[in-house]
């Protein structure tokens, strides 16, 4: 007697519904380093959800799209993450070619998609040649610009939250400079996020100038970023670090 081929489409209604609400949303770091005196990396943090599934015939299509639009939502409204070396903000390239870069992408996104209202016609669209910078750069704008993927391809500004993580002692003029650095990169960005915020690692050196510093200017008017404390190592690490959770 033949043995009749596995088919997915025959198993119980509840089980492929249960294999749909637990497709893993997989967390993966995106590293750029500046070529530059000061060192440094910066590490751009991306969830995405394997959506191959959809592919399989139309009534799976019809039963996950749903449950994967209700999952992206929540991804959607998730800030952009970035883990940055303290070093890596006193260097010229991120400032000239990441920050100017993902401002121009997210101009082109903006043109392309013929949303309402302009962005500053000073974001001229800066030209790439590193495969590397642009590969990092691309993902950075998709990331803050989620909302043009949504159907209604309504444009809502995201939150930017960066981790500035710090290798070695700091002083409190390198604490200055960094608060400088962190509200040119606020201001810089102004047009494409609505808030910057700005965690602080603990860092094995006694660098206790920098929070109070960092946190005196986020209080003054007008500022770019704001400070936010590293709560629990472990609730943070459910943010930040490389997995895939279901």
């Amino acid at each position: 007697m033949a043995v009749q081929p596995f088919s997915f489409l025959d198993l119980p209604a509840e089980i492929p519904l249960m294999v749909y609400e637990r497709l893993p949303i997989t967390t993966r770091h995106h590293t750029y380093s500046p070529e530059s005196d000061h060192g440094g990396k910066i590490i751009l943090v991306t969830k995405s959800i394997e959506s191959s599934i959809l592919a399989l015939c139309r009534i799976v299509h019809t039963e996950i799209k749903p449950i994967l639009t209700e999952k992206l939502g929540k991804l959607h409204a998730e800030p952009t993450r970035l883990i940055m070396d303290h070093r890596a903000t006193q260097c010229r390239p991120f400032r000239e070619n990441v920050l100017e870069g993902v401002k121009a992408r997210i101009k082109q996104l903006h043109s392309c998609l013929g949303m309402p209202g302009e962005l500053s016609n000073s974001l001229d669209i800066v030209k790439i040649e590193d495969s590397a910078l642009t590969s990092f750069v691309n993902r950075f704008a998709s990331s803050i610009w989620r909302g043009a993927s949504l159907p209604s391809l309504t444009h809502k500004p995201h939150k930017l939250h960066i981790c500035l993580t710090m290798e070695e002692p700091i002083n409190s003029v390198e604490a200055m400079r960094i608060s400088q650095i962190l509200e040119y990169i606020g201001g810089r960005l102004r047009e494409c996020i609505s808030t910057l915020t700005v965690i602080i690692k603990p860092s094995p050196y006694k660098n206790r100038a920098v929070l109070p510093i960092l946190t005196e200017r986020a209080m003054e008017p007008n500022s770019a970023y704001q400070v936010a404390a590293w709560q629990d190592e472990e609730d943070r690490a459910e943010e930040w670090e490389e997995k895939e959770e279901f």
